[in-house]
């Protein structure tokens, strides 16, 4: 005997509304709001590979290479040690940002440039969050209850645990007498 009901061949799944409008409104507000960034991006890319020939594209990438390659067998050696290997991984950034700063002529006015698209893109950020309500935005630590009370009450349900049940496999609330 099967335990889930026949299906109904007539039944229709979906939405009656035709065009699926919340889709599409969805959808609108989403490159509404997505339109600055994605222009940020557009002109970040653009100047970016103004500053670079191919030649200079390669050599930098033969440079991280050789640090990278450099930083595993390090890794490898610092065993299972995680602050070792953070450090190590620091140390190789360092290095690979001291070698690219010596080889190639325009990397400061790429952190320059960086710089600026980051503050942009803050910028964009914070005016696009400024239109949201505050509670859905930002959640002080101080709002949240500290996991262990300092006065030693401890949060116990209105209700017993044993008034909810779980019948089928599907994890589904068979039955909730709370």
């Amino acid at each position: 005997m099967p335990s889930t009901p026949k299906k109904d061949r007539r039944a229709q799944t979906g939405s009656n509304l035709r065009g699926n409008p919340l889709h599409a409104h969805r959808v609108s507000l989403w490159s509404q709001r997505s339109a600055p960034f994605k222009r940020l991006a557009r002109e970040y890319q653009r100047q970016v590979r103004a500053l670079f020939s191919k030649a200079e594209l390669q050599v930098a990438a033969n440079l991280a290479a050789t640090v990278q390659a450099e930083w595993r067998r390090a890794a490898l050696q610092a065993g299972g040690e995680a602050a070792k290997i953070a450090s190590l991984k620091d140390a190789a950034r360092r290095k690979l940002d001291r070698l690219l700063a010596r080889t190639l002529p325009s990397y400061r006015k790429l952190q320059a440039l960086r710089r600026t698209s980051l503050r942009e893109h803050q910028r964009i950020h914070t005016r696009y969050h400024a239109g949201l309500p505050h509670d859905q935005v930002h959640v002080n630590i101080g709002d949240v209850a500290p996991s262990d009370p300092a006065d030693g009450k401890m949060f116990t349900s209105p209700f017993p645990l044993f008034a909810v049940s779980q019948i089928d496999e599907g994890g589904i609330v068979a039955e909730d007498e709370s």
